[in-house]
């Protein structure tokens, strides 16, 4: 679940110059990493794997 809500709001971008992750977004996510209690070295190897 978490890897798919990084996929999803890193591809929410709608123009060139606008950032990947809006405020809002990051905000969610943040509540949702929390709310699953995953260990921090869990989460960095989640979005690395999104990332490449």
């Amino acid at each position: 679940m978490l890897k798919l809500s990084y996929e999803v709001i890193g591809s929410s971008a709608r123009t060139p110059d606008e950032s990947a992750i809006n405020d809002e977004e990051a905000a969610a996510y943040g509540r949702l990493v929390e709310l699953l209690a995953l260990p921090a070295d869990v989460v960095r190897r989640l979005e690395a794997e999104v990332r490449h």
